[in-house]
């Protein structure tokens, strides 16, 4: 829980909307995953709390957020690393959540496939 001047409220409802309305378009998967921001020359080290196919949580020990636009770097144990350009949507003092962009369809079914094998990951 996070404490604000108009209350106490959880990092997943910042929107200020009852927590029964889902904004999200796809599902996210809950996951703990090392992950590296990068942006304008420098490599910080967060981890992603939950991730789906549109965007992701992630987590920082840092309490300034990366810029707006910057590119995660997502290790989950397959060869290449997945890279996917990120806009923060919101952020918190030790989260921000972000939305991937300018993804095309390949890029979409690349990570479709990978959030698919740590779900599986994850059922075993």
């Amino acid at each position: 829980m996070t404490q604000h001047k108009s209350g106490t409220f959880s990092i997943f409802d910042l929107t200020g909307e009852p927590p029964s309305v889902e904004r999200r378009v796809d599902p996210r998967l809950v996951v703990d995953l090392p992950v590296i921001a990068e942006f304008g020359g420098i490599q910080q080290r967060y981890r992603v709390l939950d991730v789906s196919r549109t965007g992701a949580l992630v987590e920082r020990d840092q309490p300034e957020p990366p810029p707006a636009l910057h590119t995660l770097v997502i290790n989950a144990g397959a060869v290449e690393p997945l890279r996917l350009l990120a806009r923060t949507v919101w952020t918190a003092p030790r989260h921000h959540a972000v939305r991937f962009v300018a993804q095309d369809d390949l890029d979409r079914l690349d990570l479709a496939e990978r959030i698919d094998q740590l779900i599986a990951h994850h059922a075993a």
